[in-house]
């Protein structure tokens, strides 16, 4: 059987880079937009992990992505 993009063998490392999560179909570039809250939450829960402050990091990672949350469900809803 033809597979379009199959022609000349399997490029392992190109599929990987494009299918990063085994969808299949066309590859389309996207923009990843977050608000301050979300990466202030991932960069604590980061730092969590390198400092000997874990428990304090986390617990400042949790509210700012319960902020960020309350803030994509209040979007969310107020948009049709």
């Amino acid at each position: 059987k033809n597979v379009k993009g199959m022609e000349h063998g399997l490029n392992l490392p190109k599929h990987m880079a494009e299918h990063v999560y085994m969808f299949t179909g066309e590859s389309v570039p996207v923009t990843f937009r977050a608000k301050k809250y979300l990466l202030t939450g991932l960069v604590l829960l980061a730092a969590s992990f390198l400092t000997r402050y874990t428990l304090y990091y986390r617990m400042l990672a949790g509210l700012c992505l319960t902020i960020a949350a309350a803030g994509a469900l209040r979007r969310r809803t107020i948009q049709p």
